[in-house]
């Protein structure tokens, strides 16, 4: 009796045997799954009836910040989720840990939420974080490092890709970027005194790294295998 062949992991796999097995994509992975016959449902023992199959790993969805990836600046990589805690009215609330998104770290989407508190991280030495967002409506914040929390000069940037900094300077890929004790003013509503003027609509990132560059190149002043900094958020108009 011929057996008909189905195979369901997410793309057609050609086989010579003529029997059925499903195996449910899910992560990178390499699954064993016995082999029945697809007209009795009865599993078949034989060893020459199974089949090894290495499933892809999904895509990250779009726009999202990628664990580990690389910026412009040489042996720095993305911490793109964890905790952080929210330092406002004398207190500390530990948020998370989750994907570090716009609406998470700054209290909901563009402009944010929580105005004048400060979201205190800490990471890897080599680690610089990046969060996404849209600025739409129209509005203006301020971005600024808290120095009670922060010890070593950092850098803010705005950049149209996740880990942009261009040595602390606009351009190539950075809308605007500030050391030291930087303060960013973004605006999506043509506020001219900002130093991010951007477009609605348009997905920017805005990124840390607790570094600055010099005449030397990029370098650090933390001296821990941890580094912590804060960031408070200012609306202005």
């Amino acid at each position: 009796m011929k057996l008909k062949t189905k195979i369901t992991i997410g793309f057609a796999i050609a086989m010579a045997l003529g029997y059925a097995y499903a195996v449910k994509t899910a992560k990178a992975a390499t699954y064993v799954q016995p082999l029945q016959c697809a007209a009795t449902g009865i599993a078949l023992n034989n060893p020459t009836t199974s089949a090894t199959v290495t499933c892809p790993t999904p895509p990250p969805p779009s726009g999202s910040c990628v664990q580990g990836s690389t910026g412009d600046v040489a042996g720095y990589t993305a911490n793109c989720a964890g905790t952080y805690k929210l330092h406002s009215g004398g207190g500390d609330i530990t948020k998370g840990p989750s994907q570090y998104t716009y609406s998470f770290v700054f209290g909901d989407s563009w402009p944010g939420d929580t105005f004048g508190a400060t979201r205190i991280f800490l990471v890897n030495k080599k680690q610089f974080i990046s969060i996404p967002f849209t600025p739409k409506p129209g509005h203006t914040v301020s971005f600024n490092v808290n120095g009670t929390y922060t010890g070593y000069p950092v850098t803010f940037s705005v950049s149209t890709s996740p880990g942009l900094f261009n040595n602390g300077a606009a351009g190539n890929g950075v809308i605007c970027a500030k050391t030291n004790n930087p303060a960013l003013k973004v605006t999506s509503n043509g506020n001219t005194t900002s130093n991010c003027v951007l477009s609605q609509n348009i997905q920017y990132w805005f990124n840390v790294i607790p570094a600055k560059y010099g005449t030397d190149g990029w370098y650090t002043g933390c001296d821990t295998s941890q580094c912590q900094f804060g960031v408070t958020l200012y609306s202005v108009n």
